[in-house]
């Protein structure tokens, strides 16, 4: 499956739990540490787990809930073609 067939299915599952009452978290970085998540999953060489969701209810007064990274600017990294 590509990169873009993912996300979309990503974004399909974000909305499927919200409507169930759920908070999820897309975890892409699992592509980074493919070796180690497809030794988990027994899966073949052949085969990349990219990214995985995480399920849950999100607690609103935990700390970690509270963090707001550092963004660059939209207009520093990306361009819009009309």
């Amino acid at each position: 499956m590509g990169k873009e067939k993912c996300k979309e299915k990503t974004e399909k599952r974000k909305g499927e739990g919200k409507e169930a009452g759920l908070d999820t978290c897309a975890q892409e970085a699992w592509s980074m540490k493919q070796e180690s998540v497809s030794d988990f999953f027994q899966v073949d060489d052949e085969t990349m787990l990219f990214c995985g969701m995480a399920i849950g209810y999100k607690d609103p007064n935990a700390l970690i809930n509270q963090l707001k990274s550092e963004r660059r600017p939209l207009e520093e990294w990306a361009t819009f073609i009309k």
